[in-house]
């Protein structure tokens, strides 16, 4: 009964949010279902260029070619649909078409990567970066974040970040085991979100690093227990209005004069917000709109037989999410 209650509550527009009947619908996504067949693989990061277009990258096969066919890129265009590419990448011997697991940018500059190697493109020239050889502990980089036009932060797993400035990667030491997983920057310095996980201990850790230049310092750590007070799988982190804004698995949080706020209340899994008042989540494969502290089940039309959501970004006129079935959910407005 009270799992019931709370569902019926998610769904609905709640008192969570200061009314108790359903609001008015603000914007409606219509959605379509792109099936990637016989398609299988890893998906690791979604990224939206804009209304029109989006990649997700990772190391797919298409087991209905024979011989099997290999890449690691599935783009969409609004006039192409669903299309394939690979992109080469440094490896510790030689260019490769290996696993990406993060992608940034614009259509015309962008970088992307993986383990101990990243790669830039930038007005159609492609340039390789092998920034570690030790196999036995590599640099696993999951994310990158622009300062400008061209130079970017990268981060990753254990503690992993770099400076890519003036075409030359610098390695910055951050003296933690946090795997980075968000990350934002607002005009002088990088505020960085970690996670870890220790099964020895069977304790859970997050953290907050915060970077000017080259010098990262440790300025929180919390434990899961403390979830409440602080954010926890924080799926989104922005810098507006003065402040930075954390989008946990239950709250909106709000971080200001070193300490956090929680704001709006919800459950929340993976997703994506443009700005704090706007965004996107999954839950229970259910795609929730989220406006101005209202929620919006948005009705996906005929939907896979599982529905399981990995990933979910959100820019402008374009929602994009993909599921473990290899099904693309995609909603313009």
């Amino acid at each position: 009964m009270t799992l019931l209650f709370s569902l019926i509550l998610l769904f609905q527009a709640c008192d969570w949010f200061g009314g108790n009947k359903e609001p008015e619908r603000k914007t409606q996504f219509n959605f379509q279902l792109d099936t990637l067949k016989e398609i299988t693989g890893s998906f690791e990061d979604l990224h939206i260029f804009d209304d029109t277009s989006f990649v997700i990258v990772g190391k797919f096969h298409d087991n209905n070619r024979s011989p099997i066919t290999s890449f690691n890129q599935i783009w969409w265009g609004k006039k192409r649909g669903v299309y394939y590419k690979s992109v080469l990448t440094q490896s510790l011997f030689e260019l490769v078409e290996g696993n990406l697991r993060f992608f940034n940018g614009t259509h015309l500059n962008h970088v992307y990567g993986g383990t101990n190697a990243y790669s830039t493109f930038k007005n159609g020239t492609y340039s390789y970066y092998l920034v570690s050889r030790d196999i036995e502990n590599p640099l696993i980089f999951t994310g990158s974040t622009f300062i400008n036009e061209n130079d970017f932060y990268l981060y990753g797993k254990k503690g992993v970040l770099g400076l890519h400035k003036n075409g030359v990667f610098h390695r910055i030491e951050t003296n933690t085991d946090l795997d980075f997983t968000k990350a934002v920057w607002h005009g002088d310095s990088l505020l960085l979100y970690g996670i870890q996980f220790y099964d020895t201990f069977k304790s859970e850790q997050a953290g907050l690093i915060v970077v000017k230049d080259t010098l990262a310092t440790s300025i929180d750590r919390w434990g899961y227990e403390q979830e409440n007070k602080k954010p926890f799988y924080t799926r989104n982190v922005l810098w507006e209005y003065g402040k930075y804004y954390f989008f946990g698995q239950e709250a909106i949080y709000r971080y200001e004069n070193n300490a956090f706020n929680s704001e709006d209340i919800f459950p929340m899994g993976y997703g994506d917000f443009e700005t704090r008042d706007e965004g996107v989540f999954n839950y229970y494969g259910k795609l929730i709109y989220y406006l101005n502290s209202e929620l919006y089940e948005q009705e996906i039309g005929t939907e896979p037989s599982t529905t399981y959501i990995n990933h979910v970004a959100f820019k402008g006129n374009l929602m994009v999410a993909n599921t473990i079935n290899r099904y693309i959910i995609i909603g313009t407005r």
